[in-house]
């Protein structure tokens, strides 16, 4: 008995193309799309019936054919047979990957073969253009350490040709005594006239700030007044009497309030304005104090003292023998020493100098002798202070200046009323009656004038002429 066939919609089995369904005549590449489940399929636009496509009816059987084979999977092709190349070997390493990656990069930076790098790095010539602070600091950077030199000096110069670039490096540096020795001292030239130039500019600028400080003789009459003042409201008190302040304190001008809201540092302003006013402008005999607290007067020291190592290594390095004959590293060293010694002694000795006017302009404001290493804080502290003042002053000098508008609008104001207006007659002020005196005679009344009586024959209805 045959087996009945199964409900009508039951899907194929897995992997079995479904009735009626387009068939190609070889295997092609799939398309890994998702499908979307037939029972939902209706209401979809893939449910509508002009949606149902079959290929082999849409185009021809040539196009067909074309497409098959245009995305037919191609059998793979068996080892050694023809047209397959076969894929280079790669360099021999004894290296460590991910050393041997960044080596490979700064290498392939330079653009140039071990031959012309080896050229360069022994004559070390100042003058090539190729090789700045950058590059040499660059080569530094991957410079082999021991270990790595031992790995590479065992290797058969017949295998060089199949080594990496890296690994080719570092067999050319294993020819290079003192190799790091080199590369230090050539980035040592390099960088020193930059580095002695900043140097040189900072110890200007602590020069010319103690030097402008110090001399600032309207700054000193200011402390006289506002020590004068402070030493006022503290009598009667432990603080009384004081000699002398630190300029830190001198914050505290601007904490200290009158009844009238106006602080102690407003109040020393109006004393002094009254007393000098020039030397409220004192704030632009100053010298700029943001130029020495721009620097960091601590690093200025110890860049000083890595510019004076350098120096002495390069010292020790010329004197060493030459590698070989084109080796041009003893002769450039000799004359960097030569020329640029004297110059650093110069920058050393300023720097000695000036150090000692530091502290002594910190002791001469009253600062203990070892404060040379806060003088940063001294100097903000002093910054500080002359910031506040000259709010002060322009607080004052606006107050003032509104007060003169003032007083001349009421002087305008007391003019206007005292002066008639525009226009406006000036009253006439009535004489008063004189009575006659009692022997005096009563006087008799004037006589009209002859205009009246012209007037009166003048409106007569007849003349003379006319009753004749």
């Amino acid at each position: 008995m045959s087996r009945p066939p199964g409900p009508p919609g039951m899907p194929p089995p897995p992997g079995m193309p479904m009735f009626g369904a387009p068939k190609n005549s070889s295997k092609t590449k799939g398309v890994h799309w998702k499908k979307i489940n037939e029972h939902k399929i209706k209401e979809t636009i893939w449910g509508q019936e002009d949606m149902e496509a079959d290929a082999n009816k849409l185009f021809s059987k040539d196009q067909i054919t074309s497409f098959e084979e245009a995305f037919s999977k191609k059998p793979a092709k068996k080892p050694g047979s023809g047209g397959v190349k076969k894929p280079d070997a790669k360099p021999v390493s004894v290296l460590d990957g991910a050393r041997e990656q960044n080596v490979g990069i700064v290498l392939k930076f330079l653009k140039m073969d071990m031959t012309q790098l080896e050229s360069a790095l022994l004559s070390m010539n100042l003058e090539n253009q190729d090789f700045g602070a950058d590059v040499v600091n660059g080569i530094l950077s991957i410079a082999p350490k021991p270990d790595e030199i031992k790995k590479v000096q065992g290797l058969a110069e017949a295998d060089v040709a199949k080594m990496s670039m890296a690994v080719r490096f570092f067999v050319m540096v294993a020819g290079f005594p003192r190799f790091e020795e080199r590369l230090t001292c050539w980035l040592d030239v390099l960088e020193f006239n930059q580095n002695l130039h900043e140097i040189r500019s900072a110890v200007t600028v602590i020069k010319d700030t103690v030097e402008g400080v110090k001399t600032c003789e309207t700054f000193k009459e200011v402390l006289k007044i506002i020590l004068a003042l402070g030493n006022y409201l503290n009598i009667g008190s432990a603080q009384a009497g004081a000699k002398g302040v630190m300029i830190g304190d001198l914050k505290m001008l601007v904490s200290l309030k009158a009844a009238d809201g106006q602080t102690l540092q407003d109040w020393s302003v109006g004393f002094i304005s009254k007393t000098n006013e020039r030397l409220c402008e004192f704030p632009s005999d100053m010298p700029k104090l943001s130029e020495i607290l721009s620097l960091d007067l601590e690093a200025v020291e110890s860049n000083l003292v890595e510019i004076r190592k350098k120096m002495d290594r390069c010292t020790r390095e010329s004197k060493q023998k030459k590698t070989k004959e084109q080796d041009g590293m003893p002769a450039t060293l000799q004359a960097h020493v030569a020329k640029n010694e004297p110059r650093l002694r110069e920058v050393e000795a300023e720097y000695a100098v000036t150090q000692e006017a530091l502290r002594a302009l910190l002791v001469y404001f009253g600062e203990p002798p070892d404060a040379g290493q806060k003088a940063t804080d001294w100097f903000t502290s002093l910054q500080e202070f002359i910031a506040n003042f000259a709010t002060s002053w322009n607080t004052h000098k606006k107050k003032v200046e509104k007060a003169k508008k003032d007083a001349a609008k009421k002087a305008r104001a007391k003019t206007e009323v005292a002066k008639p207006a525009a226009g406006a007659k000036k009253p006439v002020p009535k004489a008063e009656a004189k009575k006659p005196a009692a022997s005096e005679p009563k006087p008799e009344s004037e006589p009209k004038p002859d205009t009246e009586q012209k007037s009166d024959s003048t409106m007569s209805p007849k003349s003379e002429n006319d009753e004749a």
